[in-house]
């Protein structure tokens, strides 16, 4: 008789994979030992849920998340605030699953020291205005991450030959200097883009929530829910900027971390562009390379959206696993049986192997209408608590004056 020889890591990867229980089966009676479908959650992975609106898919993907959270870290980019309600049980849920140790961040921003050339084109900048911002950006001497003092010196960005020596004389203590003069037109365009975001960059005298590291912060608060607070369509640019500063500086934590990343509107934070665009954002760069390059570090993309055709193609090839509704992929969902009237919706698990599963999902085992206005008092008070876990480099913390707010 043979004997049977078992890789070494076989048993350490399959401690590694949990399941979390998805629904049941529509008809138990064609698989009798089998009617609870479950998905396996390995150490990697990139998985999707494609439904359209009103189908419940959000309601699915906050039982996922509940469970997921019991064995990993999980970071979860909320794009309209609707994932509050993580940290409550549903009572009326057979099945209750919760984060309670979930913290929300909002009303949050970044200083303009933060920014990279790539997030600047992010937020809709010129690629012939990136040069001259992110080397005036840099250069925290002329400026110290006030974004008035910034506008100040663009407005002084030399269209001439004349206007270099100039300015090269007034800027040069900061090591601010011009070969060349810029055109008239990116002058324009790149002051009307930045007045209209002045608002949004963090200055000194700001009191929303900045963080310097959210690595490190990460560490700290395994599950931290980021509430981009999307309301219009026009926010859109901001929304990929500072999804792509973040999982820029995760990358050097990834290998302690090991994250469960959810993405609600993924189709907005990695669009459908052209393969040969020369633009791309800065949070669909950085979300290839978790999904292709950086799966060896322990990485678990989860995305949501409408339809996979909205999803950049170089992502929506590379899956594990897909989750689909009602208006997706006729010839896998176009019998599936909706009725919002009564509560009913069916979702296809398929997994890499092409094998699926028609189910009925669980009631979500946490709180699924959640209305953020309603704690937004207890919320800000949170976010000062949490600005002051990682101070900035520049500010030190009043221990005195944070307690006596908190009081």
């Amino acid at each position: 008789m043979t004997k049977k020889y078992y890789p070494a890591d076989m048993f350490a990867r399959k401690r590694r994979t949990h399941y979390i229980r998805l629904g049941s089966i529509i008809k138990p009676l064609e698989y009798m030992y089998a009617t609870d479908v479950h998905m396996p959650i390995r150490y990697f992975g990139v998985h999707f849920l494609f439904a359209k609106s009103r189908t419940g898919k959000s309601a699915l993907a906050k039982h996922m998340i509940c469970q997921i959270a019991k064995h990993r870290p999980c970071l979860i980019f909320d794009y309209r605030g609707e994932y509050g309600g993580l940290k409550y049980r549903n009572a009326l849920a057979e099945h209750q699953f919760c984060i309670p140790d979930l913290v929300s961040i909002s009303n949050f921003g970044f200083k303009l020291s933060d920014f990279e050339p790539q997030d600047f084109l992010s937020l809709g900048f010129t690629e012939a205005a990136l040069s001259p911002i992110h080397m005036i950006t840099q250069e925290l001497t002329a400026h110290n991450n006030d974004p008035q003092a910034v506008f100040d010196i663009l407005c002084n960005l030399p269209t001439g030959d004349e206007e270099v020596q100039s300015f090269n004389r007034d800027y040069g203590m900061f090591n601010l200097k011009m070969q060349y003069p810029i055109h008239e037109m990116t002058k324009r365009s790149l002051l009307r883009r930045f007045h209209d975001l002045l608002e949004w960059f963090i200055s000194p005298e700001s009191d929303r929530t900045y963080i310097a590291n959210w690595g490190e912060f990460l560490m700290n608060n395994p599950h931290v829910r980021i509430n981009l607070n999307i309301e219009r369509e026009e926010q859109m640019a901001e929304a990929r900027a500072t999804c792509g500063i973040i999982l820029r500086q995760l990358v050097p934590y990834l290998k302690r971390l090991n994250p469960v990343i959810l993405m609600d509107e993924f189709d907005k934070l990695a669009p459908a562009i052209p393969p040969e665009s020369m633009y791309m954002p800065s949070s669909l760069s950085y979300l290839l390379q978790y999904a292709l390059k950086f799966q060896a570090y322990g990485v678990v993309l989860i995305g949501i959206t409408q339809d996979e055709r909205l999803v950049y193609e170089g992502l929506r090839r590379n899956w594990h696993s897909k989750i689909l509704g009602k208006g997706c992929e006729a010839n896998f969902t176009g019998k599936l049986y909706w009725d919002y009237d009564k509560g009913i919706r069916q979702f296809i698990y398929l997994n890499e192997n092409t094998n699926f599963r028609v189910f009925e999902p669980d009631i979500a085992g946490c709180k699924v209408d959640y209305h953020e206005k309603e704690e937004s008092k207890q919320e800000s008070v949170e976010n000062k608590v949490i600005s002051t876990l990682i101070p900035s480099k520049t500010e030190e913390v009043d221990t005195d004056k944070e307690a006596d707010s908190l009081d």
